[in-house]
């Protein structure tokens, strides 16, 4: 009797991720801006969105915020 044992193993490695896509200003105040977007596809890894806000008549650099793994971010100032 010939026993035969196959196995398969399919190793699949993480990609880049996309960029976040349909970023939209979702409400404006006197003070605030909300900011919405759909994240892209994650690579396999997790996501974390950056919001890199500067104000156009300023010579302050520009400040880098963190939006976690949100889809949106309120900003503020």
């Amino acid at each position: 009797m010939l026993i035969v044992q196959c196995s398969v193993v399919l190793c699949l490695t993480a990609a880049y991720p996309d960029a976040p896509r349909h970023l939209e200003v979702a409400s404006v105040t006197w003070e605030s801006v909300e900011l919405e977007w759909t994240a892209g596809f994650d690579g396999g890894y997790d996501q974390e969105f950056v919001v890199v806000v500067s104000v156009a008549s300023s010579l302050q650099s520009p400040a880098h915020l963190s939006a976690g793994s949100s889809s949106a971010f309120n900003v503020t100032g």
